[in-house]
């Protein structure tokens, strides 16, 4: 097998570091939203919702993802 080419190789990298930038991303959007959850949480369980149907709620979102 031939290796790959100067420019195959710098077009993997490319891909590689727009990939790894995605995935960053998306993991900072992540904890912005798991941060938004919690606090939604919070709140609901603060005003009187009982925690099993705040879990409910949470887990009937996560099954349907």
């Amino acid at each position: 097998m031939k290796p790959p080419t100067k420019g195959k190789s710098m077009h993997e990298l490319d891909l590689i570091r727009a990939a790894a930038e995605d995935v960053a991303a998306a993991r900072s959007l992540l904890k912005q939203r798991l941060e938004t959850l919690d606090a939604i949480t919070r709140s609901a369980l603060e005003r009187g919702v009982p925690a099993a149907e705040v879990a409910a709620a949470g887990e009937s979102s996560l099954a349907s993802a």
